[in-house]
């Protein structure tokens, strides 16, 4: 186990770690891929991912902070809102613009 230094921020150096390690461009082209020009929510998008082999597990951590990336890059909008299966909780739609 490591121990925290006076003055070191765990939790910082972690979350850029784990940044350093993604390749985002071949994120966001599975992303795109999975979206397969029809209109998906965070967690269609995710469990697409997992169905493809593109991610271990169906989390949304894969696939969410990509998708508000492309958001911002303009190449995904949201289009509308849904009722979540899962959470019975109102999310966003997205899809991929051409």
């Amino acid at each position: 186990m490591d121990f925290r230094f006076w003055g070191s921020y765990p939790m910082k150096e972690n979350r850029r770690e784990s940044n350093e390690k993604v390749d985002r461009n071949k994120r966001y082209t599975q992303i795109i891929e999975c979206m397969n020009d029809r209109p998906m929510t965070f967690r269609e998008i995710a469990e697409e991912m997992y169905e493809r082999g593109y991610t271990p597990t169906p989390e949304l951590l894969y696939s969410q902070p990509r998708v508000t990336e492309l958001v911002r890059k303009g190449q995904i909008e949201p289009v509308g809102k849904t009722k979540s299966k899962q959470t019975g909780k109102t999310v966003t739609v997205f899809k991929v613009i051409k």
